[in-house]
């Protein structure tokens, strides 16, 4: 019996993907399949919105950029310099999976870092797929459930 479980998810995420304006144009399928996975441990953790998808869709961009690095070292056999310097394409692979580790960071972050860091409130965006259309707000098909970060007492 196949697994419908699988096809189910991945329907489910490319239907947040379509709410959430789609993929950036610059997206290949390496940087899409990087996404799909992030996208599935913050749909979990229940923290996907709009600008969370912008930065899983960033931390996916590097994530692609360091493993055509990373092949491009492999083929070219790099070896440790004598002087200890890293060559350019390692210094790209360091750029980008530093960046990544930052991103992913944020990301996976665990409730009381992000209670910490002011964003402990979430949106409701993922309950409005089960809602009827009637009830999305003003009525329309499209859910922006944005709301800025703000620190208390501050203007």
């Amino acid at each position: 019996m196949p697994d419908l479980t699988a096809e189910t998810e991945l329907s489910f995420e490319h239907q947040v993907v379509a709410r959430l304006g789609g993929w950036p144009d610059y997206f290949g399928l390496a940087e899409e399949q990087h996404a799909l996975a992030m996208l599935a441990a913050v749909i979990r953790a229940k923290v996907i919105d709009e600008p969370v998808f912008r930065v899983v869709c960033l931390w996916a961009g590097h994530m692609a950029a360091h493993d055509r690095v990373a092949a491009k070292i492999e083929d070219q056999g790099f070896k440790p310099s004598e002087n200890k310097y890293l060559s350019g394409l390692e210094q790209q692979q360091a750029f980008h999976e530093n960046k990544a580790m930052k991103l992913q960071r944020e990301l996976l972050a665990t409730p009381y870092a992000r209670a910490k860091a002011g964003g402990s409130a979430q949106t409701d965006f993922l309950d409005l797929f089960d809602a009827p259309p009637e009830s999305a707000p003003h009525g329309s098909k499209t859910v922006t459930p944005f709301r800025s970060m703000k620190r208390r007492g501050q203007g």
